[in-house]
């Protein structure tokens, strides 16, 4: 596991698992930046956003797409992003 200290944006850090994913470059930052990927029992655990990537924890909030069951997104603004980009490999 990876140090995070100077990183506690969780109320207890210990509880989770991060995986170092090595320093990567970011628009609109100067340097270089360590990125972590949690680590769950649970993969399906959390649904992600396929436009801005948010995580979706509560699936009866989440807006559906109206024909790919499964599909959701975390408001009606990212599923029309969705749509006007539908064909495009990558919406962001």
């Amino acid at each position: 596991m990876a140090n995070l200290s100077g990183y506690m944006a969780l109320s207890d850090p210990s509880a989770f698992t991060f995986e170092s994913k090595g320093k990567h470059s970011f628009k609109n930052i100067s340097e270089e930046k360590e990125v972590f990927e949690l680590i769950t029992d649970h993969p399906k655990a959390f649904i992600i956003d396929p436009v801005c990537r948010m995580i979706i924890s509560d699936e009866e909030n989440a807006v559906q797409h109206p024909e790919m069951a499964g599909l959701l997104f975390c408001s009606t603004h990212c599923m029309d992003i969705y749509m006007r980009n539908k064909g495009k490999q990558d919406v962001n």
